[in-house]
């Protein structure tokens, strides 16, 4: 979904020919509020391709002090390059370096360092649709303009049934308290592109700018719900550059879709001055702000109950327990009393909360 409606779209031809399906794309930021970089590189491909971009493996990529020290990063996997404990100075002027594993170099432009006002507030209101986040700031120097913000959202939710016992070795035995596969957090990174500007305001004020909805019977909103805002000044090359992306992508998905290749940015090739690069490499610090929204927050109307699916359960003799409690099932909790006649399972996805993509580990800001 995109935050921000536009009137009109006007036409967009296609640039791509068979000769630049491979264009290198780049995410570069340099980060003074924790004196880190991170950098992604990717290879784009043609719309028409059912596959996805590549991730830019085994690179040389470098942070570069103008006039100073050069600083290489390392490869975290996907594509990733990062460093943390940069000796970085908010004064001088840096730029990105790289070396593909083709030979090929690229570089971007030098740029400064932009320092970031802070976030003036994160709120969410809701409606019979959901809850919709907006975030608000202000410059009271009046000098910057232009705005990026991202944000990362993390949940709380539950697997159908909570398993109390587990089959070790045919053994039926009690989990432990690190063993609770029945609640977890997942944590999303956001894609959309939200830009905006103040240059055509009377006021260097964003007053409620959209960021994101959740709707309505979301799983997001079923236990607890946090969302974490980042905000980043944007020099105006940077913002064209964005909103140009923006412009490009709008029926395309994500930021790291397949991209057409005549959006450019700072990062050029030293090997070859036609080769098409596409990407923007910034830095400067960040604001952030962070946000919880509890399901006692919300109104009636939108307190949904958890759905189950098509989870059921099943159950399973004594004798027989041995047949279950492997890949496919999971044992969920004993019947019969006075003494245990049996016990109930049901599927793995249903019983274990990590099929669905989040992980048992609580996050320390929770």
């Amino acid at each position: 979904m995109l935050s921000l409606v536009m009137s009109c779209v006007d036409p967009y031809q296609l640039p791509f020919t068979n000769e630049t399906t491979n264009v290198l794309v780049v995410d570069g930021f340099i980060n003074t509020s924790d004196q880190s970089a991170t950098v992604k590189l990717t290879r784009a491909v043609r719309l028409s391709d059912a596959k996805t971009p590549s991730p830019e493996k085994k690179a040389i990529v470098s942070i570069e002090e103008q006039g100073g020290a050069v600083t290489s990063l390392a490869e975290t996997g996907n594509g990733i390059y990062s460093r943390k404990g940069i000796a970085l100075n908010s004064s001088k002027n840096y730029r990105l370096t790289i070396t593909a594993v083709d030979g090929k170099k690229y570089s971007s432009d030098f740029i400064t360092l932009l320092q970031t006002p802070p976030i003036d507030g994160v709120r969410w209101e809701t409606s019979s649709d959901g809850v919709n986040i907006y975030v608000n700031t202000h410059d009271p120097s009046g000098t910057k303009p232009f705005y990026r913000w991202n944000f990362v959202e993390t949940w709380l939710y539950n697997s159908a049934f909570y398993s109390s016992i587990k089959l070790v070795n045919g053994a039926v035995v009690l989990r432990s308290d690190a063993e609770n596969i029945f609640d977890c957090w997942k944590t999303v990174s956001s894609s959309d592109i939200l830009i905006s500007s103040t240059v055509r305001l009377s006021e260097s004020t964003i007053h409620d700018f959209p960021i994101t909805t959740i709707p309505k019977g979301s799983q997001k909103l079923l236990i607890r719900y946090s969302l974490q805002v980042n905000q980043f000044s944007l020099s105006k090359e940077a913002y064209d550059y964005w909103q140009q992306l923006r412009k490009t992508t709008t029926n395309l998905g994500g930021l790291f879709d397949p991209l057409p290749s005549q959006v450019t940015g700072n990062v050029h090739s030293e090997s070859d001055p036609m080769e098409s690069v596409l990407g923007f490499f910034s830095g400067g610090s960040v604001s952030s702000n962070r946000i919880f929204i509890s399901l006692n927050d919300l109104p009636p109307a939108l307190k949904v109950s958890r759905n189950i699916g098509d989870c059921t359960m099943d159950s399973v003799l004594v004798k027989d327990v041995k047949s279950v409690g492997g890949v496919a099932f999971l044992l969920v909790s004993p019947y019969g009393t006075p003494f245990t006649i049996g016990y109930q399972y049901s599927s793995v996805g249903c019983v274990d909360c990590r099929k669905q993509g989040g992980i048992t580990t609580r996050p320390d800001f929770w």
